[in-house]
């Protein structure tokens, strides 16, 4: 059964337009499922590819912002239900913005895609389109959100469903990094010598990896880029890191981590 492919792009400045282009036969989903921690580093990659993209065409590069993958979150998982910028209970796509507390005054725009299997692979196609290629390369945009939803029994065998939020603000959305420099988390700045981190280990936040005083996506990107050998932790860093508590550091903790975000879990660490 051959699977199929569609993307779709709307924007809002003074007025809001949706364009859908013809659907693509591709293959399969590589792993047939997309885990949290694949989604995170998908939102990594992505956002590491259209910094790529702008800077070759001389634009400032955006950042990713934890409130803005909830929302693409939320959005691809209802493209798995409808596939439109309209949300499932009938309102636009931007009401997703809206019910957080981002000042909704400001430019946003919504790529949509399904049956891509890769970052690279939507964000090719993304940059073949005119329109979508232009939301890319929106010089107001700076902040971004991006989530990929795979649903196994898919009737429209599209299977995997791509969703971009692009935005403005004048203030900075909380935790909000640049895709591919996870690690200056990790600079000076946010690194404690060994004895203090020993002696501040019991009052630190569990979960909390890069030390701001609150457990987040940040942690959670910053985890699946240790996981990936990208960026090296700290003692108390590493201690953090256990979440599931059995003394190894893996795709575990990352899922416990996710889960305690969501709410699926009342509290970490986890006993293993």
């Amino acid at each position: 059964m051959k699977k199929r492919m569609q993307i779709c792009l709307t924007w809002l400045l003074t007025a809001c337009m949706m364009l859908t282009l013809p659907q693509f036969a591709v293959t399969a989903f590589a792993n047939d499922q997309v885990s949290t921690a694949d989604e995170l580093a998908y939102a990594e990659e992505v956002g590491v590819l259209i910094n790529e993209f702008r800077a070759e065409n001389g634009l400032q590069p955006v950042q990713l912002a934890p409130v803005l993958l909830d929302v693409a979150s939320v959005r691809s998982q209802e493209l798995t239900a409808l596939y439109s910028h309209s949300r499932p209970d009938g309102t636009d796509w931007f009401t997703a913005v809206e019910e957080t507390k981002l000042d909704p005054n400001c430019y946003a725009a919504e790529n949509i895609a399904a049956g891509f299997e890769t970052p690279e692979a939507v964000v090719e196609g993304w940059k073949n389109s005119p329109s979508h290629r232009a939301a890319m390369l929106g010089e107001y945009y700076q902040y971004i959100g991006v989530s990929v939803t795979y649903l196994a029994d898919d009737p429209n065998y599209y299977f995997s469903y791509w969703d971009l939020i692009l935005i403005s603000a004048e203030v900075p959305p909380e935790g909000a990094w640049t895709p591919g420099e996870t690690e200056d988390l990790f600079t000076a700045e946010n690194t404690v010598d060994s004895e203090i981190a020993v002696a501040n280990a019991k009052a630190a936040l569990p979960g909390d990896y890069n030390e701001d005083g609150e457990v987040s996506v940040v942690d959670v990107v910053m985890l699946q880029q240790v996981l990936l050998e990208q960026i090296t932790p700290n003692e108390q860093q590493i201690t953090q890191m256990d979440c599931y508590q059995d003394g190894v550091i893996n795709q575990k903790d990352a899922a416990v981590l996710m889960q305690y975000i969501l709410g699926d879990t009342s509290a970490i660490p986890v006993k293993g």
